[in-house]
């Protein structure tokens, strides 16, 4: 068996061998051709780089160059790239007027070779003029778009010598003489609208000179700017605009140039880092992506631009519509404070012994469905929570600070409690880290399964109200007008009097910090812009109906609560907006927002009431 193995085993090898040896032989011959010079090439003497190119199916084994048919003057086995072979041939010492004639013998691998065409070249000591030129740019009869152009165009001299070339150009036919000695392409700016052009080019070396053909072209007729855009919508001075208007407009050109736009929108006529900014609108008509906000007056600018340049721009303004808030709900139970958390709504309040807390679902914001009512055993004046905690601030001399757990909506353990230095005006919550304003200052309580007051400090001046932001910062208004600038860490920062009488309410805004005041027979609400998270300068003020009694912030919206009103206003920049007609409602103690609703607590006979935004 083993013998029959080795047998069949070698039997196939020897198969194999005679397969592979049997192979048909090369016999296609290599492809040649000298692409430089080309044929009838006059020259003086010197060094002749002569390019040929040679490929074959399988490797070219050598390229050689020969003069005259027999003359072998050189040979190459190697190209430089991509297939081409490089030869220098001296013709330093040629006799004047000889010819010459060249060829290329490429051989491959397999000895197959081939020969290129022949071509002729002639030695001359003469001077040669250059080759008359090519105008490549602009074709004849061309049409420019604006006045201006640009000649290409291209020689060679048979010498090699130096080529300088005589620009013709003008409105008559031979052109007059242009520029002189120039010595490339040439780009020319002073072109008149709406003439025929007539140019040529003359190329000389030191001894001789060839002309080109005439061309001519037209520059365009001169350009007019579009219109100015017209039949706005939008129309000039509306004041009763939509929050999410299709802008619209009407506009052409006295040419029939196709038209491109500009849009912009702004509470400032400068539309220095405009609100909306859009760049070449094909259609005359804007629609933003998001809605404008109420009672504030913009500015839009739509910029009509040509396709040659011209431009032409108008500018109106308008005021989107103030909203008008509808009662919807009124509960008609004294409200002493409110607080939404997710889609549910904890609210204090009651009188004389009875007090409580409620615990409303939100699922309908217009009609509140009452889950849970937990009795209270004090007066309460305040509520603050989030998704983790409740606090409470009640008792007769309003200092207790209860703190419960929120275990589910309607579910709340009690924790801890803490008495401090006399009435707290505000509680605010960042993370878990409580900070309450109590008449000496500020108190930092740390919220967790056993919360703990971290610190507590006493600001310069009398405290009124304070406000926090996310990065860090307490602002803490102290009598009669500072703002005391803390970190979280109750370290002051800054400390600065901006003189507002009767200073009552603080809010820190994305634009800066808004103070409103008890005085309303004069400037009451004011706008303070804040340079390196500190506040600044005043940058904007005016009257309110009455005194304030609260002031909240529901990014982009200010509530403001005074005596018997409540209205809605807007910072946009370095300005407030008076954004609502005022609704009459007293004794505002706290208000939340949810979906277009706002949620008032008043110590009145609306008790709980909910305002519908329309």
């Amino acid at each position: 068996m083993k013998f029959i193995k080795k047998f069949i085993n070698k039997k196939i090898f020897l198969i194999l061998i005679l397969i592979f040896s049997c192979k048909k032989p090369d016999k296609e011959p290599p492809y040649v051709e000298i692409i430089f010079p080309p044929n009838e090439y006059v020259f003086s003497p010197r060094i002749l780089k002569v390019k040929v190119k040679a490929f074959d199916n399988k490797d070219v084994e050598l390229v050689e160059i020969y003069l005259n048919d027999t003359i072998r003057v050189d040979k190459k086995y190697k190209p430089d790239s991509s297939n081409i072979y490089f030869f220098n041939l001296d013709f330093t010492n040629s006799p004047d007027s000889t010819y010459y004639f060249l060829k290329a013998r490429a051989v491959d691998n397999s000895g197959n070779f081939s020969f290129s065409k022949k071509i002729k070249v002639l030695i001359t000591y003469e001077n040669h003029p250059p080759l008359p030129p090519s105008l490549i740019f602009p074709l004849n009869n061309y049409i420019f778009k604006e006045k201006i152009c640009t000649l290409i165009f291209k020689s060679s001299d048979p010498d090699n010598d130096s080529i300088f070339y005589d620009i013709y150009l003008s409105i008559d036919s031979p052109p007059s003489l242009y520029i002189q000695n120039y010595i490339d392409t040439i780009f020319i700016d002073t072109l008149e609208y709406s003439k025929k052009y007539y140019w040529k080019i003359k190329a000389s070396d030191k001894k001789g000179e060839n002309f080109s053909e005439i061309r001519k072209f037209k520059t365009p007729n001169e350009n007019n700017p579009p219109y100015p855009p017209s039949n706005p919508f939008p129309l000039p001075f509306d004041t009763l605009v939509s929050f999410l208007p299709t802008f619209s407009w009407e506009c052409s050109d006295p040419d029939g140039d196709s038209l491109y736009y500009d849009f912009y929108l702004d509470t400032n006529l400068s539309f220095e880092n405009p609100i909306i900014f859009v760049k070449d609108l094909k259609n005359p008509n804007f629609t933003p992506s998001f809605p404008l906000l109420p009672g504030v007056y913009y500015y839009w600018k739509v910029v009509a631009k040509d396709e040659r340049g011209g431009e032409n721009f108008s500018i109106w303004n308008f005021r989107t519509k103030k909203l008008i808030l509808n009662e919807v709900y009124s509960s008609g139970i004294f409200s002493r404070d409110l607080k939404i958390i997710d889609d549910h709504l904890y609210e204090i309040g009651g009188e004389t012994k009875y007090f409580s807390l409620k615990i409303y679902n939100l699922m309908n914001p217009s009609n509140p469905f009452l889950i849970k009512e937990i009795n209270l055993d004090e007066i309460p004046w305040r509520i603050e929570g989030n998704g983790n905690f409740i606090i409470l601030v009640s008792g007769s001399n309003g200092n207790k600070l209860k703190i419960f757990k929120r275990i589910f909506p309607d579910s709340l353990i009690f924790l801890n409690s803490f008495n401090l230095r006399g009435w707290i005006n505000e509680i605010k919550i960042n993370n878990n880290s409580l900070f309450a304003l109590d008449s000496k200052g500020i108190v930092r309580i740390e919220l967790t399964q056993n919360p703990y007051i971290y610190d507590s400090i006493r600001t310069f001046y009398q405290p009124i109200d304070f406000d926090l932001n996310k990065n860090g910062y307490l602002y803490v208004l102290t009598s009669p007008s500072f703002i005391e600038t803390y970190n979280f860490s109750l370290n002051l920062i800054d400390s600065k009097n901006f003189n507002i009488k009767d200073a009552k309410n603080i809010s820190f805004i994305d634009s800066g910090i808004v103070i409103t005041t008890l005085n309303f027979s004069s400037d009451s609400i004011f706008l303070i812009s804040i340079l390196n998270m500190l506040p600044d300068e005043i940058l904007y003020k005016q009257k309110i109906l009455q005194g304030s009694n609260t002031l909240e912030y529901f990014n982009p919206l200010i509530f403001l609560s005074m005596i018997s009103k409540f209205q809605i206003f807007t910072p946009i920049k370095k300005k407030i907006y008076i954004s609502s007609y005022p609704f009459d409602v007293s004794n505002i103690y706290g208000t939340q927002y949810k979906e277009n609703y706002i949620f008032i607590s008043s110590f009145s006979n609306k008790g709980l009431c909910i305002l519908k935004m329309e």
